[in-house]
């Protein structure tokens, strides 16, 4: 016969059991209302990719809203009348899928935008996807080129084995790529990410929310020096200060990587031009600009760090001008979303965070400065 003491350890351990299940099955459904009901996970960092021989990685199709091929499509991929190729401002970081610009300029010309758009993808990963683009045969394709990080992120790529004769067949030369990837590594392990939570936060709809809700604001508190406030209209956001700087580098024509790699794009855009006209598919090419050079403005010039910020949006800035100037002469549509989002500082356009993506309203500047780029103007018309 089992002691009082006996017994009172029992009921001890099976009240802890009971505890912990308890939590178990909280957090479980937790995680699913999250998935259900949330944009959450976020899918940044290497969370929920999967492996490709030519792009380095596709999202993981696994996940609700992404098709079998890796890309953000939840509809599937039936017939497709227009091509949207980007990055993460093109997938539609931090908004549900219906939110992105590709989706938004769906509902604007009632007819299916196929969404090419990954978060860390650059000028190469773009160059294939156009390809596969015309395979589809639409109507129209429109690359977002964000040129904050665009040309950096060319550096991922030409290490593989699959892109070096590639690139050398081109004349291109990415040796001097090492310095970038430091600094995008970097960039990848933050102050802003709790090292402490790990690939649980990055690959859980939980602990995504914790970085974003938790963790993300109390760095914010505990180290104001990292970042720059701004206020427009009625809101307030920050920029940080790291991420300035590393645009900055990222649009340097003068480092050799980034160089190379403006001679790269304007080949690429070349052989799109080329490859679009020989299929009579429309191209065009909308340019997304950077957080800080939407509110270079509105920034106090008195501020220590407006002077760096100033520096990172002229060369930005005059980047985008060169490649308008190039696109120009060869007959191609162009956009800018800057003078939208600008326009609109009445609307909370961005989180409160130092997070480079807007809110939904910001998308739908970039899916109304898209929508006149597919879409032939009367001259053209028969």
């Amino acid at each position: 016969m089992p002691t009082p003491r006996r017994v009172e350890r029992f009921v001890i351990r099976a009240k802890l059991l009971l505890l912990v299940a308890s939590i178990f099955v909280s957090v479980v459904g937790i995680e699913l209302s999250l998935r259900m009901f949330t944009q959450f996970p976020m899918h940044d960092r290497d969370a929920n990719r999967k492996n490709h021989d030519a792009l380095g990685y596709v999202v993981d199709p696994e996940l609700s809203d992404i098709d079998e091929f890796g890309f953000r499509n939840p509809e599937g991929t039936g017939v497709v009348d227009w091509v949207a190729i980007g990055d993460s401002f093109t997938y539609g970081f931090g908004v549900a899928s219906e939110e992105s610009w590709p989706a938004q300029l769906a509902d604007r010309l009632k007819s299916p935008v196929y969404n090419y758009g990954v978060g860390g993808y650059g000028i190469v990963h773009y160059r294939w996807l156009f390809d596969r683009a015309l395979e589809r045969k639409p109507r129209a394709i429109v690359l977002a080129l964000f040129l904050a990080n665009d040309l950096a992120d060319a550096c991922k790529l030409a290490p593989m084995e699959y892109w070096k004769s590639e690139l050398r067949e081109r004349g291109l030369d990415f040796s001097h790529c090492d310095q970038t990837k430091r600094a995008m590594a970097r960039d990848r392990s933050g102050p802003s990410d709790p090292p402490s939570l790990g690939s649980f936060t990055l690959s859980t709809a939980v602990g995504s929310a914790l970085k974003e809700l938790i963790w993300r604001p109390l760095q914010r508190y505990r180290h104001p020096e990292r970042f720059v406030r701004v206020r427009y209209g009625q809101s307030e956001t920050v920029l940080w200060k790291r991420r300035v700087g590393l645009h900055r580098r990222y649009t340097d024509i003068t480092r050799p990587e980034i160089a190379v790699a403006v001679d790269a794009l304007e080949l690429f855009l070349d052989e799109m031009i080329e490859a679009a006209r020989a299929s009579s598919t429309r191209f065009g090419v909308l340019f997304v600009p950077s957080k800080e050079n939407v509110f270079l403005e509105s920034v106090d010039p008195r501020d220590p760090f407006y002077p760096k910020i100033e520096r990172t949006v002229a060369q930005e800035r005059e980047l985008t001008e060169e490649l308008e100037r190039f696109l120009r002469e060869r007959n191609v549509p162009r956009a800018n979303a800057l003078a939208c989002l600008q326009a609109r500082f009445a609307i909370r356009l961005y989180p409160e965070d130092a997070n480079g993506h807007p809110r939904a309203p910001g998308y739908t500047c970039y899916a109304e400065a898209a929508e006149p780029l597919v879409q032939k103007p009367r001259s053209e018309s028969p």
